[in-house]
């Protein structure tokens, strides 16, 4: 269940996220990296930036290259919104 929710988060991040074109995309993720679930975020981390580097060996996405900005919510609900929050206004993720 854990695992959904992070990945939720980068796929409603993703859904949302601007640019394309020449200039990529840039995917925002919001998984622990540190806390009591660091250690599943960690390799989900591993898990998302494997899957961005395959599509991007493969000719990338609309002619650019996918970018994943990973903001670690660590392990916490108040830290998941901060780190909504750094996407947005610090990271530029849609």
């Amino acid at each position: 269940m854990k695992t959904g929710r992070a990945w939720l988060w980068m796929v409603v991040v993703f859904a949302g996220c601007g640019g394309g074109g020449k200039a990529g995309i840039t995917i925002g993720a919001i998984m622990s990296q540190t806390g009591t679930l660091a250690t599943i975020g960690q390799e989900e981390l591993q898990a998302a930036q494997l899957a961005v580097d395959e599509i991007n060996g493969a000719g990338g996405v609309l002619d650019g290259t996918l970018t994943l900005v990973n903001v670690d919510d660590r392990s916490d609900p108040t830290g998941a919104a901060a780190a909504a929050t750094t996407l947005v206004n610090s990271n530029h993720v849609s």
